[in-house]
């Protein structure tokens, strides 16, 4: 194939790559705050980037990103946008279910925003039951710390997600702005340096991040965050998918179904 940007190909040529392809990667992105020193789109520059070396390295289809998602609690924060979780799940099946028509089997979805994940695993289940689609997905703030637990990644618009853009798109962070949001509480005991705890174990809780931080970003702090950094993360991240990507492909489709446990006999 001339290119992996399916935006990039004529129908015709769309038609002939799923002759030989029946993989495709869907980048996953957001508008939403990340700070007063980074742009709205950071997620959708970073996962949008990270996708497309996935791409050229694999030489596996990479569908055009949507650059939107459910970031509800954010909304307080200008230019941020958010859509709700039916509607979203709506969009993404139909936007996957174009693509499975003409021949797509497997698809590995990069995502570069965490209020994403609730949809996209419902959007999984589903396209799996309706198509038998098998699909994959994962976040490099997830996958990072695992393989490489130097980089804990504990930050939204700080130190390493600001590194992270850095590499995509260089020219826009803007470090004059960046400010230290630091540890944010809503009581004596519940606080939040990048997840909520109360008594040294984490919890859930979903309210308006304006209530209890005034710039946005949360965990570590950005100042010091380079391209370089950027680039050694977004390496072990692309690196890591392109051998889950080869593992994927292994995989026979249809799905085999599992053998059934036979009891061993006792002697």
């Amino acid at each position: 194939m001339k290119t992996v940007y399916i935006e990039k190909m004529s129908w015709a040529e769309f038609q002939e790559m799923m002759k030989e392809e029946d993989t495709l990667i869907i980048p996953l992105g957001v508008m939403e705050e990340h700070g007063p020193h980074n742009p709205l789109a950071c997620d959708t520059w970073i996962g949008e980037y990270c996708a497309g070396l996935l791409a050229e390295r694999t030489r596996t289809p990479v569908a055009p990103i949507l650059p939107y998602g459910f970031a509800h609690n954010v909304q307080k924060f200008p230019g941020s946008t958010s859509v709700e979780p039916e509607l979203y799940r709506e969009v993404l099946y139909a936007y996957c279910a174009s693509f499975i028509r003409w021949g797509v089997k497997r698809i590995l979805f990069i995502n570069g925003h965490g209020g994403n994940t609730p949809v996209l695993d419902w959007v999984c289940q589903d396209l799996y039951r309706d198509f038998g689609t098998l699909c994959f997905y994962n976040d490099w703030w997830t996958i990072i710390p695992q393989i490489a637990p130097e980089y804990d990644c504990q930050d939204h618009g700080g130190y390493y997600e600001t590194s992270m853009l850095m590499a995509a798109r260089p020219d826009l962070p803007r470090m004059e702005l960046a400010k230290e949001a630091g540890e944010c509480r809503i009581s004596p005991g519940i606080h939040k340096f990048y997840v909520w705890t109360f008594e040294n174990a984490s919890i859930g809780i979903n309210c308006d991040v304006t209530k209890f931080n005034p710039y946005g970003n949360v965990g570590n702090a950005p100042f010091g965050a380079s391209k370089e950094l950027g680039d050694k993360l977004t390496e072990l991240y692309v690196n890591y998918n392109v051998d889950l990507l080869a593992e994927i492909k292994k995989i026979p489709i249809p799905f085999p179904a599992a053998s059934p446990m036979v009891p061993e006999e006792k002697a």
